[in-house]
């Protein structure tokens, strides 16, 4: 099941959830093609993990971002 991106970033600690979002949008919206970030976000049962997320992304021939391929690691 895939969620949405308001979804995930419902799930990020409320001090981190900004910054998430003005980094990734930057990114989105920029040349890069990595993306990069540690922040805590809610596990099942309530608790917050810290991750690091990492995201490569598809851009197509006018620089658009359509596709990202990334993982989450559990610090």
């Amino acid at each position: 099941e895939e969620n949405t991106y308001e979804e995930w970033l419902a799930l990020i600690h409320p001090d981190d959830r900004e910054p998430v979002h003005q980094s990734l949008t930057g990114v989105l919206e920029g040349k890069s093609n990595y993306w990069c970030m540690e922040y805590r976000i809610q596990r099942v049962g309530g608790e917050y993990a810290h991750v690091q997320d990492r995201v490569f992304i598809g851009r197509n021939a006018d620089g658009l971002a359509v596709s990202g391929i990334g993982a989450m690691s559990d610090l």
